[in-house]
């Protein structure tokens, strides 16, 4: 029973966010016109689109994949490096600080920004965006993983066993867009709001941690012989 409610706690804080997050970008759409996504990015274009079995190395330029993009954050995992070679040959995959990479086959739709770490290095597979002067990269992430536009994805995809978006469909997603300086507030917001959710998706991740921990603890001394009596209570105590 503590198991079952921590786990429904933690699907419960995602879908908190969620819910917060449509409700902040559906008030962001009441005050913005839209613009065809296309107008308001200087690049929108394929990363490397290829075989990778022979380009990996164990050290180089960091490559980036889809698996490295979730959930508005990029987590690279130091295991995908390329040439500096490749890398130079295939300028169009090259990252800048402040891009949007949108996953692009499997998981579409979720998104994070190119941070600093990561300028100039490249990546596969991915919808590769750069926002102009009146966008705001880290709005344009949040708005990706709204539940409108995960419809929206749903709607155009392409693929029956493996989800697929198209760069030419992409482009054409109209994108409410209020004024700079409110897509920078809204950022302000949606990041303390995602920070407090994470705090307690951690909190829930742990306990069911101390749960497995505990629940391999008592199999244990129950194969050993040295389980305790009924009337003690450590189990009770991790159900409180």
């Amino acid at each position: 029973m503590a198991r079952a409610n921590t786990e429904k706690n933690l699907k419960s804080c995602r879908e908190l966010f969620e819910r917060q997050l449509a409700e902040v970008l559906r008030k962001a759409a009441e005050t913005g016109r839209e613009r065809r996504l296309g107008d308001i990015v200087s690049r929108l274009t394929n990363g490397y689109v290829g075989p990778t079995r022979d380009i990996y190395l164990e050290n180089g330029v960091p490559y980036l994949l889809a698996r490295h993009v979730r959930d508005n954050r990029l987590e690279f995992d130091g295991r995908t490096f390329v040439s500096q070679q490749f890398n130079d040959r295939h300028k169009k995959s090259k990252l800048k600080s402040g891009d949007v990479l949108l996953v692009q086959s499997g998981h579409i739709g979720h998104s994070a920004v190119v941070g600093p770490e990561h300028d100039g290095h490249n990546c596969h597979a991915m919808i590769v965006m750069t926002p102009m002067g009146e966008l705001s990269g880290n709005y344009l992430s949040f708005y990706f993983g709204s539940p409108l536009m995960k419809r929206k994805f749903e709607e155009i995809r392409s693929g029956s066993t493996v989800p697929h978006l198209t760069c030419g469909l992409v482009k054409e997603l109209m994108i409410p867009l209020p004024k700079i300086d409110d897509q920078l507030l809204l950022v302000t917001t949606l990041n303390k709001l995602e920070s407090e959710c994470n705090k307690l998706a951690s909190l829930a991740t742990a306990k069911l941690s101390a749960l497995g921990d505990l629940k391999q603890s008592i199999l244990h001394k129950a194969f050993s012989g040295e389980l305790a009596s009924p009337t003690s209570s450590p189990i009770r105590e991790a159900a409180e």
